[in-house]
């Protein structure tokens, strides 16, 4: 700042520029989030724009004291009733060359094989400079930053969301449908586009148009879009799965993903997903239903069976508050309870693992001297966390979580021999999972 001449408050200022009722309702937001269609897409593009936040602030020299100006050469946004001076500021300057860098060295990574041994050294080196622009944006906004200006942040923002709207525009304009749009990325398919080769002319495009530099990020085979649990009819915007070109999976927001799963049930979902992979049209995943099932079913068999380690039994999650402040406790802070009176600690913050059990408490700590016998595990909650995750992954081909429970936990299906057939029909192991394969033919 001293070498730039700009003058450094001597405290931390809290100026901002006054706002109309309209200019408020433009500017405090943050970024743009989509609800996404629900269902299973094929051949589903995600672009990403490289270091938004960051390059936005380069791109248009958004900083403390550039923002608010009266200069006739300012770019003008009328929206917010804000210019921004044309003269470079601060922290476009130092923000400059980390962002050249990093789309640089993100360039670079896309044409290295992961073997290569400098693979692991620029990708430290890329996520080393993501933090330090993602910084320096939530810096603007920070109350107590000595170069710090609300505005300038809520700047960022509104061209944030104006440049994603613009970029779903364009691929629209280009045939593809916008499935989901989150922050700065968009998630788009068109039966065609199967390679990346093939967006290339969107993005030539979109980068020209916003001037913010933009990369595919992977195009996936297929990619499920979960449903909210209280309402089948809402999308969440953070609940996804996609299989990848390489036979890997992205997923965001299931169970195999949360900190709290047990390990039985965070490893069937994941094998649930490798019987998934074995297709890559998503027309067809339907086959492969009775694997699934099958998979479930072994499942509730070594649970009711007792066969499995009390290992994958073990939920991890985190006091919230201190014990003394729950009126109702929850699972975590019974267990936490039980903790104290063992004399071992338990605070606030404290990740603890439990079992769910059939004892009066209906949990019981990990860390106690004396372990639960394994026929008090209490099953019937493990049952239900199965039917969860297992629904999470089958509810986006149209499976009904009622209709799954049938197919797990019927005596009758759950009791018959597998690979009996009656007129090339699997009966009765199978059979109301055949008429709804039928039916979905």
């Amino acid at each position: 700042a001293l070498r730039w001449n700009v003058l450094v408050p001597y405290q931390q200022q809290k100026g901002e520029i006054p706002k109309t009722y309209n200019q408020l309702v433009a500017s405090d937001r943050g970024g743009l989030v989509f609800e996404p269609l629900l269902g299973v897409f094929p051949n589903v593009a995600i672009i990403d724009f490289m270091s938004m936040y960051p390059s936005i602030i380069v791109e248009y020299n958004i900083s403390p004291e550039t923002v608010g100006v009266d200069e006739d050469d300012a770019l003008d946004i009328p929206e917010m009733g804000i210019k921004i001076s044309s003269h470079e500021g601060l922290i476009p300057a130092t923000l400059r060359p980390m962002v050249e860098r990093r789309v640089k060295i993100k360039r670079l990574l896309k044409t290295m094989r992961k073997d290569d041994p400098r693979y692991s050294f620029f990708k430290a080196i890329k996520n080393a400079l993501k933090w330090l622009c993602v910084v320096a944006y939530g810096r603007l906004g920070f109350a107590n930053s000595v170069f710090g200006r609300i505005n300038s942040h809520e700047v960022v923002s509104f061209i944030g969301r104006k440049m994603l709207l613009k970029a779903k525009e364009i691929a629209e304009d280009y045939g593809f449908t916008v499935i989901h749009a989150y922050v700065d990325s968009l998630f788009i398919n068109k039966s065609d586009v199967s390679q990346e080769e093939d967006l290339q002319k969107l993005l030539d495009e979109i980068e020209q148009e916003t001037k913010l530099p933009i990369e595919v990020e992977e195009v996936y085979s297929w990619m499920a879009f979960i449903s909210s649990r209280p309402n089948p009819r809402l999308s969440v915007a953070n609940r996804f799965f996609g299989l990848q070109q390489d036979g890997e999976f992205k997923m965001r927001g299931i169970a195999c993903r949360r900190e709290d799963t047990p390990l039985l049930v965070a490893k069937t979902q994941l094998q649930m997903l490798q019987i998934l992979a074995q297709e890559r049209d998503p027309s067809k995943l339907y086959r492969l239903l009775p694997d699934v099932v099958r998979l479930l079913q072994d499942k509730v068999t070594a649970l009711y069976q007792q066969t499995l380690p009390l290992e994958e039994f073990l939920v991890t999650q985190r006091l919230s508050r201190k014990l003394v402040d729950y009126k109702i406790p929850s699972p975590v802070a019974r267990a936490g309870m039980q903790l104290q009176s063992a004399g071992k600690e338990a605070h606030m913050g404290q990740r603890i693992q439990f079992i769910y059990s059939k004892t009066g408490q209906k949990v019981q700590a990990w860390d106690l001297p004396e372990s639960l016998p394994i026929q008090h595990i209490d099953t019937s909650q493990y049952k239900e966390l199965l039917l969860r995750a297992a629904h999470e992954i089958l509810q986006p081909l149209g499976v009904r979580e009622k209709l799954l429970a049938e197919w797990l936990f019927s005596k009758s299906n759950y009791l018959a021999p597998p690979g009996v057939l009656i007129d090339g029909q699997d009966v009765p192991l199978f059979a109301s999972l055949y008429q709804w394969r039928q039916l979905c033919m």
